[in-house]
């Protein structure tokens, strides 16, 4: 049997900065996000007369949002996070799904040297927004070789007493070559580059605008706290109560 449900791995809660645009921070090593519970308020106005109970709409409830965190003490982003819970305004928040049909992406290159490359994120949505290439040339004489850290891929490229021989051709076969890095983007000439021109050195370089389903919330954080014994390492959850209403968003 097929089915369109969303799997939890891939999505995001990010933090906004408040300025406008605003920009939002993915939070590091979140392992759980809870789905705020929303809620209608009922009255009920059931009279003497009526043979059924009869209810008026009151006030609606976006309930709140937990976050369970592998917890980093020396990271900003959770920093920022319990920084909130003491200084308790209401700012946005944002989920954002791991159902995207935008994948991130990014070019190398330039069309007419034909050295043009269009690197995509295997999985799409803002996750592939973190994804980082780096075309390096250190020097000397090698072959051309792929590195991935986490989601930063380093494609060494081949040379000879220092000058670059790899082509853009070269660089593409080198990622499908190397299991860890097909796995997190697919690359492609460019336009009308036919991948037989020379590359050049770039450096660290993002991959952007990877869109999922986007629900904006703006809220307070009402509890954070961490945990951790001898034999596991350090767990935190926060919560955040949702204040007003949420956006529920598509792709935007």
């Amino acid at each position: 049997m097929t089915t369109a449900a969303t799997p939890g791995l891939g999505c995001i809660f990010a933090r906004g900065d408040g300025a406008g645009p605003e920009v939002f921070t993915a939070l590091a090593e979140v392992t759980s996000i809870g789905v705020p519970g929303m809620k209608l308020d009922t009255i009920d106005v059931t009279t003497l007369e009526d043979d059924w109970r009869v209810f008026l709409a009151g006030l609606k409830d976006a309930g709140e949002v937990t976050l369970g965190l592998n917890y980093l003490p020396g990271n900003a982003t959770q920093q920022r996070l319990q920084m909130d819970l003491l200084d308790p305004v209401v700012r946005n928040y944002r989920i954002e799904w791991s159902d995207a049909s935008v994948a991130a992406h990014m070019h190398t290159g330039v069309i007419l040297d034909n050295n043009a490359i269009t690197w995509t994120a295997v999985r799409a949505g803002a996750y592939g927004n973190g994804i980082t290439v780096t075309l390096s040339n250190p020097g000397g004489s090698g072959a051309i070789s792929v590195a991935v850290v986490g989601k930063a891929i380093t494609v060494t490229l081949g040379r000879t007493a220092g000058t670059i021989t790899s082509t853009a051709t070269d660089v593409c076969s080198a990622i499908v070559a190397s299991a860890a890095a097909s796995a997190l983007v697919t690359t492609a000439n460019n336009s009308t580059s036919d991948g037989s021109g020379v590359v050049t050195a770039e450096t660290a370089t993002p991959l952007a605008d990877g869109i999922g389903t986007r629900w904006t919330l703006p809220a307070v954080v009402s509890a954070f706290g961490a945990t951790g014994d001898m034999e596991s390492e350090l767990s935190a959850t926060a919560t955040l109560k949702i204040s007003g209403a949420p956006t529920l968003a598509g792709v935007s």
